[in-house]
């Protein structure tokens, strides 16, 4: 179906995709891919997920594969990495400023594709949004060091139904749906969105 009310160009594309610790490299690729198969303008285009952690693998993976330019409401991997040799505090604060930061320096107008959380986006809109939906955390499981959290994880509460429908209401003309794993919305866009 197209987004009639907005455009008669517009597509809603849903994907979903069973499995996890897929490498970031896929889900960059599938970025890059989205944007070049629909002929979209990268500058007009936003990837939002729930968490910035997934956000900032992808932001990686895309720069890393095409040599350009993004824009992140969230501090990219590597200032993450850099900050994470200061103590607990120093790396809270100041990943807490270089967050506020970038949240106020984010515009649409600015050259690059553009990366948020669904939080961080609301009030915004743009053309083509791509949206990762990822699949809800479970209470007991366990993570560390040698067994890292999945990045296609996230808080249930940032999945609940209004935080998805902030998310596929940001998009004037294109809305992609990537949803990884995530059951809860599995039969709803396979039934409403071919």
């Amino acid at each position: 179906p197209t987004l009639g009310l907005f455009s008669d160009q517009g597509v809603i594309k849903n994907a979903y995709v069973e499995g996890r610790n897929r490498n970031a490299e896929t889900y960059g690729a599938w970025v890059d891919n989205i944007i070049k198969e629909y002929g979209l303008l990268r500058d007009d285009c936003v990837v939002i997920a729930s968490t910035h952690d997934l956000l900032q693998k992808i932001d990686l993976a895309y720069r890393n594969r095409t040599g350009t330019k993004t824009i992140t409401t969230f501090p990219t991997d590597e200032q993450h990495n850099k900050m994470s040799s200061m103590s607990a505090s120093a790396f809270i604060a100041n990943e807490r400023s270089l967050e506020r930061t970038k949240k106020l320096n984010f515009s649409m107008i600015n050259e690059g594709l553009k990366l948020s959380t669904i939080y961080s986006f609301k009030g915004w809109e743009a053309d083509n949004v791509i949206l990762f939906i990822q699949e809800p955390e479970r209470g007991n499981e366990k993570y560390d060091d040698k067994h890292p959290k999945p990045i296609e994880l996230a808080p249930a509460r940032a999945l609940c139904p209004e935080i998805i429908y902030t998310a596929i209401s940001r998009a004037r003309v294109n809305l992609f749906i990537i949803n990884l794993g995530n059951e809860q919305y599995k039969q709803f866009f396979n039934e409403n969105i071919p």
